[in-house]
């Protein structure tokens, strides 16, 4: 038995090998990739910066962008390997082990995830924070202590404080969390977990107003989705939108390259459209937030209009941002990355598993498919926070939901039946 667990050992200890040294070899070997994003990293403080602060701090603590790029590859690395075996813990120990992580390193080797490491961005760094809020929800949710409880709080924070789409995925977690400990009565970790993860996502929110940082996304998204259109011009004018026939006649004068939306631009220095300049300063946030409250149906079908309501979008190609000397695994990527329409399979085959094997009863389970649900809405709102380079700022979005149905499916597939419903203070770890 001895030396059917030590092989199991080595094997687990060669995955885990193999991965880092691809990642490493993805993320070092050439030059680091600067951004026009990059400059703003030095320009932003700890809080109510130009940038969300956690990239900023990362820049401050490297200095240059090679020591940027091996930080955020070696966290990387840490990161997805504690998810795999985390994962791997929900299983019985073996083959089943041994499959589970080795999937999930594999899922973390494709090119969405693996291509930012050359870059000098936030999106490495936010997979890693997002692979860590996966890992530690899930450990938190089979046995709460409170150890568990500050390591999840701790990378739901650097999550939040890393793009600032990402924290209504953290408050979507707060208020699922608070609501369980209410329904069920739950103990004092739990209630401390709910209302430390709201003030997390707080304290995130107030330092977007204060650095308004949510000015500029709103005006690009106006310039594609609003401008464009006389009845919604018509609609944002009755709400205190000034210049309207200027707004027109901005319209009327753009015109639309093949392939892609209208894009209607104001020109700050125009001194005819002065009143709509500090409009879109000063209150059009607040005007857009009740234009999505109030049609619903445009939230959900107009990111699925062609040509894409964008622009600056490299025609929604992400690798567009990836290193030209990069080596692509095309076979995990066709498996980890194979479209909508094979994601809403799996994710529906997942169902049906977690349900026939009554594995959902599980605390882990339900966790992951909110996570799931919570990265779906994340996407939402990425796109409807900005107009430009939609497909970058929803790819978090996207790996977190392919993610969560991969965890749904392969653990929900081999993790051991329930045989009753376990207190949320204990729970089956076997060793792996």
């Amino acid at each position: 038995m001895l030396g059917r667990r030590s092989l199991e050992v080595a094997v687990g200890i060669a995955l885990a090998a193999l991965f880092a040294a691809y990642r490493l070899w993805q993320g070092l070997t050439g030059a680091a990739l600067v951004w026009q994003d990059t400059a703003g990293y030095q320009e932003s403080a700890l809080w109510g910066g130009v940038r969300p602060p956690v990239a900023p701090i990362v820049w401050d603590l490297t200095g240059t962008p090679r020591s940027y790029v091996v930080v955020q590859t070696l966290v990387a690395i840490a990161a997805w390997c504690f998810l795999a075996w985390t994962v791997a813990m929900l299983v019985r120990p073996g083959w089943r082990c041994l499959l589970v992580g080795g999937v999930v390193l594999a899922f973390a080797s494709t090119t969405p995830i693996v291509q930012w490491d050359r870059s000098v961005l936030s999106e490495s760094l936010s997979f890693s924070a997002l692979a860590l809020v996966f890992a530690t929800a899930i450990r938190v949710t089979r046995r709460v202590t409170w150890s568990r409880v500050a390591a999840f709080l701790a990378a739901s924070a650097v999550l939040a404080l890393l793009r600032d789409s990402l924290v209504w995925m953290v408050a979507g977690m707060a208020i699922a969390v608070v609501t369980y400990a209410i329904v069920n009565n739950a103990g004092r970790r739990v209630i401390a977990l709910g209302v430390l993860l709201l003030a997390v996502s707080g304290f995130a929110v107030l330092g977007q107003a204060a650095a308004q940082r949510n000015v500029a996304n709103v005006q690009h998204v106006l310039f594609v989705r609003i401008f464009p259109y006389p009845d919604r011009v018509e609609w944002f004018a009755d709400r205190g939108m000034p210049n309207k026939n200027e707004v027109l006649r901005y319209a009327d004068a753009a015109k639309a390259e093949r392939g892609q939306a209208k894009i209607v631009g104001i020109a700050d220095s125009d001194p005819t459209v002065q009143p709509l300049v500090r409009w879109m300063h000063n209150d059009a946030m607040g005007v857009y937030l009740e234009w999505l409250a109030l049609h619903p149906g445009y939230v959900l079908t107009e990111p699925l209009r062609e040509p894409e309501r964008n622009f600056n979008n490299a025609g929604g190609r992400l690798d567009f941002y990836a290193a030209v000397d990069r080596t692509d695994l095309p076979v995990l990527n066709t498996l980890f990355d194979p479209g909508l329409w094979w994601v809403l399979a799996a994710a529906v085959i997942a169902l049906a598993v977690g349900l026939q094997r009554q594995v959902w009863r599980e605390r882990w389970w339900r966790m992951v498919a909110l996570l799931l649900v919570l990265s779906a809405l994340q996407i939402l709102v990425a796109w409807h926070g900005d107009a430009a380079e939609t497909t970058r700022h929803g790819i978090v979005g996207s790996v977190s939901v392919r993610l969560s149905v991969l965890v749904l499916l392969v653990a929900g597939s081999l993790a051991p039946v329930p045989r009753r419903q376990r207190s949320p203070t204990h729970g089956y770890a076997p060793a792996c």
